[in-house]
């Protein structure tokens, strides 16, 4: 039975066996590894300012054109994040809770669609009145 150890020549060199990497899409391991450290960071990296700029501004829009007794938000704070029933994620609003806060009037065309990363609305048991925005559908 032989023994599965490398076998030593004459010379005392010992032969390592041929170790083949596979390759990804063409890619060497070391440009692998460095394409995924190059994801991560993007990734990582924060949003444009402006978008969380334009969710504010979209957001003070709905402030001026619907009154109601606990829509007061710190305006003079640069961030929506920090104002009550607004939700972020990664520095832009995803949610917008104002349920039961006496919210009278109607909500404009151009508001609701401007917030792009909206993902949960809810203004139940308020007083909004007219017809929804074109804009909440897309």
């Amino acid at each position: 039975m032989e023994s599965p150890l490398p076998k030593f020549h004459d010379n005392g060199n010992v032969q390592p066996p041929l170790i083949r990497r596979r390759r990804f899409c063409g890619m060497g391991h070391d440009q692998l590894v460095l394409l995924v450290i190059f994801l991560v960071v993007i990734e990582m990296l924060p949003t444009e300012k402006s978008n969380l700029g334009s969710d504010r501004e979209a957001l003070l829009e709905l402030w001026k054109e619907v009154s109601g007794r606990t829509l007061l938000w710190n305006v003079s704070q640069q961030s929506p994040c920090d104002w009550a029933g607004v939700l972020c994620e990664k520095n832009r609003v995803v949610g917008l809770r104002l349920p039961g806060c006496s919210l009278t009037g109607e909500i404009p065309a151009g508001i609701i669609g401007n917030l792009t990363e909206l993902r949960v609305l809810s203004l139940r048991m308020n007083a909004l009145q007219g017809p929804l925005p074109p804009d909440l559908l897309q």
